[in-house]
């Protein structure tokens, strides 16, 4: 009985690095190539033309996403959720402006909603799939980059940490 308790253990333990394996290599994979390390002077256009600076001050999730994207409407509960507490900026990519603003009313955004017609910001930030999230701290320096699903509770950590990092920073 031990000695197939064992085997099973041993069994699910390979297992379990194999599945991390493959994890940590489909997040590499996703990950953007060319991401931009500071944005406190970076300006860009809402759907409706409004300038949007985004100038350091409060941590910032910078939130790349398509109307048609499943997985992204998904995650927008987590991020408009996000926005109660922290500085959220959303860029619709690759979707007419009069799209982005039905999506933006469809799902009640309350944050800024940048359109990116022609993925020339994603491109900028270097992003190849669709939702990706990069959080930076006060400074306006990039901390983390994820993409693909993430929960409302990954996102505040992440912002959190972003922001217990800049208070450690030394000015």
């Amino acid at each position: 009985m031990k000695k197939r308790l064992f085997g099973f253990i041993k069994e699910a333990l390979r297992l379990a690095v194999i599945v991390a394996a493959v994890s940590l290599a489909l997040d590499w994979w996703r990950s953007p190539s060319q991401r931009i390390e500071h944005v406190s002077d970076m300006t860009l256009k809402t759907y409706d033309g409004t300038p949007l600076s985004l100038q350091k001050g409060a941590p910032l999730l910078l939130y790349f996403w398509m109307p048609h994207c499943s997985v992204c409407k998904h995650n927008m509960s987590a991020v408009k959720a996000v926005f109660k507490r922290y500085r959220v900026v959303s860029v619709a990519s690759f979707a007419h402006c009069d799209e982005v603003r039905r999506a933006a009313a469809r799902y009640a955004l309350p944050f800024p909603v940048v359109c990116d017609e022609k993925g020339t910001v994603a491109e900028r930030f270097g992003v190849k799939v669709f939702p990706t999230f990069f959080i930076y701290d006060a400074t306006g320096k990039r901390r983390y980059v994820t993409s693909g699903y993430t929960t409302q509770a990954g996102l505040i950590a992440r912002l959190l940490l972003a922001s217990r990092r800049d208070e450690a920073t030394p000015r």
